[in-house]
């Protein structure tokens, strides 16, 4: 997938492949196909994409409400991630994991938390501002002035509809008030789509086939 989730395309891989570079270099070559009639290969300079490694499924024998959570290797080492984050999560819920790999010029410090759209549907809200919020915050949350925002990107997968929240911030009140207003915005939605978090306003805003939240215009 794209790691922009504002630009999201539907593709159908028909290769992957590790390959040297004339540079020396090696790199990961690709081919696949849009499946969007309107697609314009013009508009693009470059193609940017975003894989999990190893993916590992939530153990369901546990009773606990599963989750899938993914950190960008190249931001969160694996003691961060493995050994402390997930390790604390499993106290809330049955963990899916998986080791995030970004390939762009310049990639973000980004989480992926999916959730089943009838997991979330009962969960109790005190657990998404709690427990969940509590340990991302403390693990995946860069506070220092000379770090950049992590985007955390937000899932809800369903019968015919998927919601996608991003929030991009180092504000953990910015990141709070995001997690105690996820749940109410993500089932309230009845179609694909993909909100923003804005931090002046505090409110989750659509965007549009632009990619652009509403009033940006």
């Amino acid at each position: 997938s794209n790691h922009d989730a504002s630009k999201p395309l539907d593709i159908r891989f028909s290769l992957v492949d590790v390959r040297r570079h004339l540079s020396g270099e090696l790199g990961v070559y690709v081919e696949f196909e849009v499946e969007d009639e309107n697609f314009d290969l013009s508009q693009y300079t470059g193609f940017s994409i975003t894989l999990v490694g190893n993916p590992e499924p939530p153990d369901t024998s546990t009773g606990m409400p599963p989750i899938y959570i993914y950190a960008d290797a190249g931001h969160f080492d694996g003691s961060t991630y493995d050994n402390s984050a997930v390790q604390d999560l499993r106290e809330y819920f049955a963990v899916g994991t998986g080791r995030l790999y970004q390939f762009g010029a310049i990639a973000p410090a980004l989480v992926i938390i999916e959730f089943v759209r009838g997991v979330l549907q009962g969960l109790p809200e005190a657990l998404l501002a709690g427990g969940l919020f509590e340990v991302i915050k403390s693990k995946f949350l860069k506070q220092g002035d000379n770090d950049e925002d992590t985007v955390f990107r937000i899932k809800v997968t369903g019968p015919e509809v998927s919601f996608t929240g991003v929030v991009r911030t180092k504000n953990p009140v910015v990141l709070k008030q995001a997690f105690e207003s996820f749940q109410a915005i993500a089932l309230a939605s009845h179609e694909e789509s993909v909100q923003v978090f804005d931090e002046q306003s505090a409110e989750w805003k659509a965007l549009d086939a632009e990619g652009s939240t509403e009033g940006e215009h």
